[in-house]
């Protein structure tokens, strides 16, 4: 069980980017896990969905059945419908 100083911790910028590149290369059913990292920590995925014109599932998860820790799992479960103008 991850203790609150590890969930704490803030996103540095090149974890930053590293995220946001997962997003837009991101196909309909791919997912990805942060580890030790809540939703409210994470704003700027769905910001960065937006940008994409994903939408995605952003899911707290006390135990990962993967990669077994706590953390968010994020995944893209279609797209966007278009804006009308």
């Amino acid at each position: 069980m991850a203790n609150s100083e590890e969930v704490a911790q803030p996103v540095n910028a090149s974890e930053r980017a590293q995220l946001v590149e997962k997003i837009r290369s991101m196909e309909k059913g791919d997912s990805f896990f942060v580890p030790w990292k809540k939703p409210d920590q994470l704003p700027f995925i769905r910001r960065a969905g937006y940008q994409a014109k994903a939408r995605l599932a952003i899911v707290f998860t006390e135990h990962d059945e993967v990669d077994e820790v706590p953390g968010t799992r994020v995944q893209r479960i279609g797209d966007l419908p278009p804006v009308s103008r």
